[in-house]
């Protein structure tokens, strides 16, 4: 994929982030998926912790009750600004602040507006982990995926581990069809993706269209080469109906 290309899907991701930040933001209020939860048991009290491509913040639920240092990370100001208004507390001693319920359970939780491709920019360092929910698969083209994959790495501990999820698009029928005809488009010269590429229309509850979103569709072997050309190893890596999981480590 040419520089241009990446360039233009880069834009389109972001603004459609902001184009759909409310819908999205109440499209994530459900409960956090268990397997999820299951990754995020890991995580010990005193953990320090980076959320890359946070949203709005909904990562932090799974971290009640611990005593964790939460920096969450989002090129979305309007996903900020949402977590913010979510989870971050201006005053934990402020006992009428409506936000109390959370209090001694989130005290350490910073949200910031930044690039995951621009990671090496905070000055935050030696995470135990790093999560990634969702995101790699809204980066165009192997160097950029790979670029993420390394600006993590440089944020953890020795010991630390970066943990991914992507979303697993051939099982669904619909995917598939779109992934073959932008291929097909590609073969005809009509587009400059990568093939597993795809450009899908995000709806409201209403089902009106009001956004465009670009994802790639990953493979297994596709997942595991790009974790080696990083130089991270993988101690896990698994999938289910909708998604793929891995956790990786120095």
């Amino acid at each position: 994929m040419d520089q241009a290309t990446q360039k233009n899907l880069l834009a389109l991701v972001k603004r459609n982030y902001e184009e759909i930040a409310a819908d999205f933001s109440m499209s994530r209020k459900k409960q956090l998926w268990p397997k999820l939860v299951s990754l995020a048991e890991q995580v010990k009290d005193g953990d320090r912790v980076l959320d890359a491509g946070c949203g709005n913040g909904r990562l932090v639920e799974a971290f009640f009750g611990k005593g964790v240092e939460y920096v969450g990370v989002d090129n979305s100001k309007e996903l900020i600004k949402s977590a913010m208004n979510n989870f971050q507390i201006p005053n934990p001693n402020d006992q009428t602040n409506p936000k109390s319920k959370f209090l001694n359970k989130i005290q350490n939780t910073k949200f910031i507006l930044g690039d995951i491709l621009e990671l090496d920019k905070l000055p935050e360092k030696d995470f135990n982990y790093v999560f990634c929910i969702a995101i790699l698969h809204h980066l165009p083209g192997e160097n950029l995926r790979i670029k993420a994959l390394r600006q993590m790495k440089n944020k953890l501990n020795p010991n630390g581990k970066i943990i991914i999820t992507v979303w697993n698009l051939w099982p669904q029928a619909k995917f598939r069809r779109l992934i073959f005809k932008c291929a097909l488009l590609k073969f005809l010269g009509k587009n400059k993706f990568d093939f597993g590429d795809i450009l899908f229309d995000w709806k409201n509850n209403r089902g009106e269209q009001i956004s465009r979103r670009y994802y790639h569709a990953f493979t297994l072997n596709e997942l595991k080469k790009l974790a080696s050309r990083a130089g991270l190893k993988i101690e896990k890596l698994y999938k289910d109906k909708y998604n793929y999981y891995f956790v990786l480590k120095k």
